[in-house]
């Protein structure tokens, strides 16, 4: 179930812990028990609540519930549900609503999948195997002519990756759409099929999915975005790839079309990702955020600035590593 935050998996809200927050300031605020700030504001009518210094909600949630002592670590670890041996068939009709491209969607039953792609072939009047002679931009996005009418009707379109999630929107009502090939391969002429649509980007909660929507928020910075398991404390630190989806959360939750719209959130979320193996950094953040941390000159994969309380957070290496950089950097 939905709880009054737009988060899923509990039945929290925050009015039940008023006690906890203490008296409010002058302006009516609350004091934020994640950064400190005197700045935590809460709708006694609905219950939502933001924190207009860290905006940080699921760090909020967490730390409301650790004083409450109820925290428990909803998603310290989660795998992709293993789907049974199927084949599904996923149609990419022409801009005219003509047969085009069908994407065939074969799942082993031990987590592998496989994604064959085919042509249509007028004169045999079948799919072939493989999409040759037919470029690119002549593939549209997924269910074009329901997302043009969609659109035309003024609703959002909410743009997911991979066929399944779209297909689970529509079910839905949503209307949604995604590109072919999956991650990575949204191309100009999928942004141009959009023109003129309210975008609600739907990240898959992993890596790839960060950079994959990264790619589409360029063509649209107005979009308003929507994370799955919005709470989960995976979404600091992701894996590579396999994360959860939309379409994960809507099954698992049974989530309602109510749901999702009471969880769209109007800008996109910093996420910083660390990789074990290097120091690069990958940033997915509100157009116009600045970098507050403090200016070094060596970038450690160990720690990495805080900006919710100003201060430096230990990372995926742990405290020995961190003090042992810390020594060698500084010849202590």
């Amino acid at each position: 179930m939905m709880d009054s935050t737009g988060f899923s998996g509990s039945d929290f809200d925050i009015r039940n812990y008023l006690d906890i927050l203490g008296k409010r300031t002058k302006e009516g605020k609350y004091i934020c028990p994640n950064c400190g700030g005197h700045n935590l504001s809460i709708n006694k009518e609905n219950g939502k609540y933001t924190c207009y210094d860290c905006e940080d909600r699921p760090a909020v949630f967490k730390a409301i519930k650790e004083k409450a002592g109820e925290w428990k670590d909803f998603s310290e670890s989660w795998k992709k549900p293993l789907r049974p041996e199927s084949t599904k068939n996923f149609l990419y009709l022409n801009r005219e609503g003509d047969p085009l491209v069908k994407v065939e969607r074969i799942d082993l039953g031990d987590g592998k999948k496989k994604f064959p792609q085919w042509r249509w072939d007028a004169s045999q009047k079948r799919y072939v195997r493989r999409l040759t002679g037919i470029s690119r931009e002549d593939i549209p996005i997924y269910r074009y002519k329901e997302v043009r009418k969609a659109i035309s009707e003024d609703k959002k379109i909410f743009v997911a990756e991979g066929e399944s999630c779209v297909d689970a929107l529509w079910q839905l009502g949503i209307p949604a759409t995604t590109n072919i090939g999956g991650a990575g391969k949204w191309q100009k002429s999928d942004s141009v099929d959009l023109e003129g649509a309210k975008i609600v980007i739907c990240p898959d909660r992993d890596i790839k999915g960060i950079k994959h929507t990264d790619k589409i928020a360029e063509d649209f910075p107005e979009a308003e975005w929507l994370y799955a398991y919005p709470h989960s404390v995976l979404w600091d630190r992701l894996s590579k790839e396999h994360g959860a989806d939309v379409a994960d959360w809507i099954v698992e939750d049974s989530l309602t079309a109510e749901d999702l719209l009471a969880a769209i959130e109007q800008q996109k979320r910093q996420i910083e990702v660390y990789s074990n193996r290097s120091s690069k950094k990958l940033e997915n953040k509100s157009d116009g955020a600045d970098d507050s941390s403090p200016k070094v000159d060596f970038k450690p994969r160990h720690i990495r600035w805080d900006k919710s309380c100003d201060s430096w957070r230990i990372g995926p290496g742990g405290l020995w590593a961190t003090i042992k950089f810390l020594r060698e950097e500084l010849k202590l």
